[in-house]
């Protein structure tokens, strides 16, 4: 693994604060800027919603509740930007720069004063701007090994094929059927093919050099002793597999949603499943035209499909992302915070920053 550290990343970092203000009276807001950029202040009056991650209230139609927004710098004086409202809600947006060379650190303040003849329950939202140094961390594939343990099964019956994922939570499984493929041509009045029982019996992960995004590789292989399929021809598979591409991204959080605002995930709307094996004919000859490619193809898209539904279920993707984030999060530290992902030599390069 390697950690190295350069680059600057610019980052709006919140405050929110809520008050109940007399006539007159102002809620002051200190803060610290290291960093060029946007500074957004924004008060509002009206309804709460009291539920996790509310930052202002709801403003009510019709209401006049005048205020006034300020932004000073370090040092007092006068405000360097002012917004007056009779509006329940206003915005005040002010742009750092340092063309001056002067710099814009130190300790700035927001103040919000109450204008209206009447007490006022205020909500004031602060987003201002951060420098934090971008690092980076190579994670080779073993460091993510057994995280997800994949088995699959394919039997003969209705929902009786399964694929299972062991996860730090348990094992979640996924039943599908793999229907029989009945066919007919007009020398043989009808041949009747299925899985039998086909058990896979290893998984190996992997990080591939061979694309351009970051993603895990899962590869499954299976006992090929004896035959897989039974029915009117019985038929012994070969070179069975099943490979899972699992595109890896950072997924920005809503804050009212969840306490950090990015973690490690999978895009399940991209996961690719192959399910792949050959016939072993021997003394078997292929003699049905079209029987074997139309129902390889009908195996195909059922097992395929299978993966591509368990891994698209929110609660096999948030155990999935929880699993993958906690693994990270020991290599770059608890208090870090990953911002992007990358393919990088056979490794997922992980960008992250620190508080």
């Amino acid at each position: 693994m390697t950690d190295v550290a350069h680059d600057v990343l610019h980052l709006p970092v919140g405050i929110a604060e809520r008050r109940t203000l007399e006539s007159g009276k102002a809620l002051e807001v200190g803060f610290d800027i290291e960093a060029t950029g946007l500074v957004i202040l924004v008060a509002a009056s009206g309804a709460w919603d009291d539920g996790p991650g509310s930052l202002l209230p709801m403003p009510r139609d019709g209401d006049r509740v005048p205020h006034r927004l300020e932004l000073v710098a370090p040092g007092g004086g006068e405000p360097v930007a002012v917004e007056l409202s009779e509006e329940p809600e206003c915005h005040l947006v002010h742009e750092l720069t340092d063309d001056a060379g002067s710099g814009v650190g130190g300790r700035w303040t927001a103040r919000l004063t109450n204008l209206a003849s009447t007490p006022e329950e205020f909500g004031l939202f602060v987003s201002y701007p951060s420098a934090r140094g971008l690092q980076y961390m190579d994670l080779p594939a073993d460091a993510f090994a057994g995280l997800a343990d994949l088995h699959l099964e394919l039997r003969h019956g209705h929902q009786a094929s399964s694929l299972t994922m062991a996860t730090p939570a348990g094992p979640v499984t996924h039943y599908f059927t793999v229907a029989d493929i009945v066919y007919s041509c007009p020398w043989t009045p009808r041949v009747l093919v299925y899985f039998d029982d086909l058990r896979s019996t290893s998984v190996g992960v992997s990080v591939p050099t061979d694309h351009p995004d970051p993603v895990f590789r899962y590869e499954l292989g299976f006992d090929e002793e004896g035959l897989e399929l039974n029915g009117t021809i019985p038929l012994n598979l070969s070179d069975i597999r099943l490979t899972i591409d699992l595109p890896i991204i950072v997924r920005y959080l809503r804050a009212s949603a969840s306490p950090v605002l990015s973690t490690i995930d999978y895009e399940e709307a991209d996961v690719r499943a192959t399910f792949t094996f050959e016939p072993r004919f021997e003394e078997l000859v292929e003699w049905f035209p079209g029987f074997f490619p139309r129902w390889r193809r009908l195996i195909q898209r059922t097992v395929e499909s299978a993966c591509r539904e368990l891994l698209a279920t929110g609660d096999v993707r948030r155990i999935f992302s929880e699993a993958m984030q906690a693994r990270v999060l020991e290599h770059i530290g608890a208090d870090a915070r990953p911002v992007g992902v990358s393919a990088a030599g056979g490794k997922i390069r992980v960008a992250y920053y620190t508080y």
